[in-house]
């Protein structure tokens, strides 16, 4: 707007949540203490005020949710007709995908509110082919994985068939799914471990933690229900020798074959042998349920705020495990007389600390409160149980792996290690007392009722990318396989380049060099060459005699 390249319209920012907003003016803030130049933000029930009394100090940014904008004015909900501005907005339209593009009234508002400016679509899940094809820039799963900011992602083949509503297994066949994934969090534990006793330095990755989600919370036989009964049982230890030992087995049968990363062809996990199969229930107890010896499960809640529901044993002073749902389930509410019911809740919600050193929680319990609008690096494992392949679905499983493949290995560095030291971003020294330790905690588990439903969304990803790309075939030259590589080494020349008598002569095309020859004929004013080339006057010079 200040080089007059676009017009100077106001800005709108819209997203569909308070925590997504107050993420937001967070962001805003920070922007601002590094800054001369602050964002005035404001709110978009202010926006006739502020333009008429012209109160903005710095450049205007207007905000609001994007779920309460309609064709009605109430108390939150505005009217947009009040706030139209000619359709002169650059609206900025955070969770993009929310809304089918043919009957969704807001998706319309906000096209009508930019109509005379600009719609800028963000998303990380865009599913419908429109919103793909017309991305201006397309950074999504996969592509974020590739380039190693995201951990590694191995769908296992361990499917939890047991909690399949049309199939009739056995308790302890329940039980062993639930097992295997607190077996991988034993595992990734372990190692988490080994790389808090390296010591160099503080805040080193993460401490890992299983995802649960869930389709039904609150029928009679409610997923979340089955999964908490199991976990119950495991915390009590009522689990016999041969059904652990056999989930150890099965689970190791297909790690030594080193199963592939989503998206990463030919490379897989290797799991240390010996370090799994030495993995006792003792420490499924110890590392997941924060207690040296098994024991009943106690229920801690504000009676105020049922929706978070936290776990822990009587054994043990730690807790465990979070539910976090729309409310309590209706099947926890109604056996709370089993439990040891503890009120004594933190001010402070468990979910919220979950990030903090000291937070105990293990496992986290829900569905769709999960799925987006939180920012954590600890999720390792997640189990999808019964979570289908529809729309909603695709947009679920795609939102919930979001959460889970965040990686910070060093404190506000977020890409895998090896990317790190490649970009020189760590040194030396931390990468090799590392480099054999971290992969189980740069790889995210992910076990799913349905397998193949799982690989067709995140297939349709790996699809999406190949559409943008051009894939080129290359040969082996086999008559220069036995000849040595011949390697150039260079030393510092005597002189520049550019004082030698001969200058260095390269064929360009006239159509380039004429365009050249323009280019530095417009720039008449060699200090805006230093400005933005980073040269010197010199070469300047040298540049201008050449023509």
């Amino acid at each position: 707007m200040e080089r007059k390249e676009i017009p100077e319209y106001d800005i709108l920012f819209l997203t569909h949540r308070d925590d997504l907003l107050e993420q937001f003016k967070k962001m805003v803030d920070e922007v601002n203490l590094a800054n001369v130049n602050k964002i005035d933000l404001r709110e978009l029930k202010e926006y006739p005020e502020v333009k008429r009394q012209r109160l903005l100090t710095g450049a205007p940014v207007f905000y609001y949710r994007s779920d309460n904008i309609n064709d009605e004015q109430k108390e939150r909900i505005i009217d947009f007709h009040n706030y139209d501005n000619s359709g002169k907005w650059f609206v900025f339209l955070d969770e993009a995908h929310k809304g089918d593009k043919e009957d969704s009234k807001r998706q319309h508002i906000y096209s009508i509110l930019a109509r005379n400016g600009f719609l800028f679509n963000f998303s990380a899940t865009f599913i419908d082919q429109r919103d793909i094809i017309t991305s201006a820039f397309e950074f999504n799963l996969a592509s974020f994985i590739q380039a190693g900011y995201g951990k590694h992602i191995s769908v296992l083949q361990q499917e939890i068939r047991a909690f399949r509503k049309d199939e009739d297994y056995s308790d302890e066949e329940k039980q062993k799914i639930v097992l295997k994934s607190l077996i991988v969090l034993t595992y990734l534990k372990k190692y988490y471990e080994k790389i808090k006793n390296i010591n160099i330095e503080e805040h080193l990755y993460h401490n890992p933690l299983l995802l649960t989600l869930v389709n039904s919370i609150n029928t009679v036989e409610a997923d979340l229900k089955i999964f908490f009964r199991e976990l119950e049982r495991i915390g009590k230890g009522d689990i016999e020798a041969d059904t652990f030992n056999q989930s150890i087995e099965e689970l190791w049968e297909e790690l030594k074959k080193e199963p592939e990363f989503v998206f990463e062809d030919n490379k897989g996990i290797k799991i240390d042998e010996k370090c799994f199969k030495n993995i006792a229930i003792e420490d499924v107890i110890k590392y997941i349920f924060n207690s040296d010896s098994p024991g009943k499960i106690e229920v801690s809640f504000r009676p105020s705020d049922k929706k978070q529901v936290a776990f822990k044993l009587a054994t043990s002073d730690r807790h465990f495990a979070l539910s976090k749902t729309g409310d309590m389930p209706s099947w926890l509410r109604e056996e709370l007389d089993r439990f040891n019911v503890n009120h004594q809740f933190e001010e402070e919600g468990f979910f919220e600390r979950i990030n903090k050193d000291d937070s105990p929680i293990n496992i986290l319990m829900g569905s769709r409160a999960f799925y987006e609008g939180w920012d954590s690096n600890r999720p390792n494992v997640i189990n999808f149980i019964n979570i289908g392949t529809g729309i909603v679905a695709k947009k679920f499983i795609l939102q919930s792996v979001g959460r889970g493949i965040r990686i910070e290995p060093v404190a506000n560095k977020r890409r895998r290690l090896k990317e790190l030291y490649n970009d020189k971003d760590i040194d030396i020294k931390l990468f090799k007392e590392l480099k054999d330790v971290v992969t189980p905690l740069e790889t995210l588990f992910i076990f799913g009722t349905n397998r193949s439903a799982l690989l067709t969304v995140i297939n349709e990803l790996k699809q999406e990318s190949k559409e943008k790309g051009e894939q080129l075939s290359f040969f082996v030259n086999k008559s220069i396989e036995k000849q040595n590589l011949l390697i150039p080494t260079y030393k510092p020349a005597d002189q520049s380049i550019m004082k030698t008598s001969k200058q260095a002569k390269f064929e360009v095309c006239g159509s380039d060099i004429k365009f050249l020859q323009n280019y530095v004929d417009y720039i008449d004013d060699d200090k805006i060459f230093l400005m933005n080339y980073n040269t010197t006057p010199e070469k300047i010079k040298v540049l201008r005699n050449t023509f």
